[in-house]
């Protein structure tokens, strides 16, 4: 569920479905709306909490969500970061 999800998060612009024995796990519409795909993944609880990011300049541009902190996670599992559309795996120690 959890590689769809991102999925469905690097491409907003694409439709999504997982079902599990009949049972509808993951609905996107593809609408192309990143908020409203966030909204489809994780409900209004944590959508309504998400502040939109914008910036650019010559060299780049970085467009995405943040949470607010009443929603944050303990640790850098739940981080999600993608670059050019592909999903970047947190950093890890070993």
């Amino acid at each position: 569920v959890s590689f769809i999800e991102k999925l469905a998060l690097s491409k907003p612009d694409i439709a999504f479905t997982l079902t599990n024995n009949e049972r509808v796990v993951v609905k996107t519409s593809g609408s192309g709306n990143l908020h409203k795909t966030i909204h489809e993944i994780y409900g209004l609880n944590v959508s309504s909490k998400m502040i939109e990011i914008k910036a650019s300049n010559d060299d780049f541009d970085i467009h995405g969500f943040i949470c607010k902190p009443e929603i944050l996670k303990s640790n850098r599992n739940h981080l999600i970061t993608f670059v050019n559309d592909r999903i970047v795996r947190p950093y890890t120690t070993f």
